[in-house]
């Protein structure tokens, strides 16, 4: 495992004070659990989404990038309204 930063979009920040408390912390929960520790693991996106990675949480999306020195979080949402954003 190697140790990188977490950024998170200004854009995935406003997404969070917009979810219902009990669903910002499971998806928080989920970004230092499993995507910090093995940010491989999250499916890659395709057409004019290469590039980014999602973790799908039930119904939630987390959309996020990374490299060997950090993991970005570009967004987060309900599935049926993640991706007309992008």
């Amino acid at each position: 495992m190697t140790d990188r930063r977490l950024e998170i979009n200004p854009s995935a920040e406003r997404e969070f004070e917009k979810l219902d408390y009990s669903v910002a912390v499971k998806l928080k929960d989920i970004i230092n659990k499993r995507i910090l520790k093995n940010p491989e693991a999250g499916k890659p996106l395709r057409h004019n989404l290469f590039g980014l990675y999602k973790w799908t949480p039930g119904d939630w999306r987390i959309i996020y990038s990374y490299d060997s020195e950090k993991i970005t979080i570009v967004s987060v949402g309900n599935r049926n309204k993640i991706y007309g954003g992008h």
